[in-house]
């Protein structure tokens, strides 16, 4: 049952349409979306119905678009593992760059409820950096390609500390 409030708009429905029918490996040019639906390429609006229409494709009919450089690519399977792979690189990154935003903080002069936030913080992000780190993704993709499916969490967590 759709949900009237949330009604696609035309914009949003005609990029839907033209990315679902995008054949596998398949590119499209931004500028060329941009021109058929007479909007700036570089506008608010056009950005955010083209995120929009890549959410709702993947959602509704498990295809990527991936867009790099102007170029919209559906990926494949192994296009889809690499984004992947990319995210836990960028978390990892990002990850350690807050925890050393994070230590530029004056501790003693926090109250106890910003220690409570800070110390929360930095065991958070502390964990994600680690098991973001080469090393300990490839133990894991290892435990992994050995068992020939994805890990649960106790799995998961016994081929990190090993």
């Amino acid at each position: 049952m759709a949900n009237d409030k949330f009604r696609r708009g035309y914009d949003v429905q005609t990029l839907v349409d033209i990315l679902a029918k995008m054949a596998i490996g398949g590119t499209l040019s931004v500028d060329l979306l941009a021109d058929q639906l007479r909007l700036d390429k570089n506008s608010g609006k056009f950005r955010a119905a083209l995120a929009s229409a890549r959410r709702i494709v993947q959602t509704e009919s498990r295809i990527v678009i991936a867009c790099e450089h102007g170029t919209l690519t559906r990926l494949d399977d192994g296009g889809i593992v690499q984004v992947a792979t990319g995210a836990i690189q960028r978390i990892r990154r990002a990850s350690v760059r807050s925890l050393k935003k994070l230590g530029c903080a004056d501790y003693d002069k926090l109250d106890n409820a910003a220690k409570a936030k800070h110390d929360a913080a930095a065991s958070h992000l502390g964990i994600l950096a680690e098991c973001a780190r080469p090393s300990i993704v490839a133990k894991i993709e290892t435990v992994a390609a050995a068992k020939s499916a994805k890990l649960t969490f106790d799995e998961t967590i016994k081929a990190f500390r090993e």
